[in-house]
């Protein structure tokens, strides 16, 4: 149930900041627009001081994540970490969409986040 009321709060974030919309996420990628931008720093730090504030009074006590080795660089552990965020940024930048945004797409109607759609079949 966390899951799912974190999931709904974000997603109404998304579409209250308007960084869902595809414009708004390509611009960010072709630096014409630091609306996204503005938006995530904003939330990372009031994530960041939330954080600091419930660990502050022991509520919370959070482990750094594990890195994603392939083992392609030598004594480099964040390699997967690194295809990873090479493959995610593509992918945002060819649909306009990433794995959070493309669900208040789908919620809102927006035609390129339903498969078969954005070739304009129904």
């Amino acid at each position: 149930m966390a899951t799912v009321l974190t999931g709904a709060v974000f997603g109404a974030a998304l579409v209250a900041a308007g960084v869902f919309q595809p414009s708004v996420i390509l611009s960010q990628f072709r630096l014409e627009n630091w609306h996204m931008m503005q938006s995530f720093l904003t939330a990372t730090a009031c994530s960041a001081i939330l954080v600091a504030i419930f660990r502050h009074l022991g509520l919370v006590q959070l482990k750094p994540r594990n890195f994603a080795p392939l083992g392609w660089l030598r004594g480099r552990p964040y390699d997967g970490n690194l295809v990873g965020g090479l493959l995610l940024g593509h992918g945002m930048a060819l649909s306009g969409a990433c794995p959070g945004t493309v669900l208040a797409q789908v919620a809102l109607g927006v035609p390129s986040a339903v498969p078969g759609r954005l070739r304009g079949t129904p």
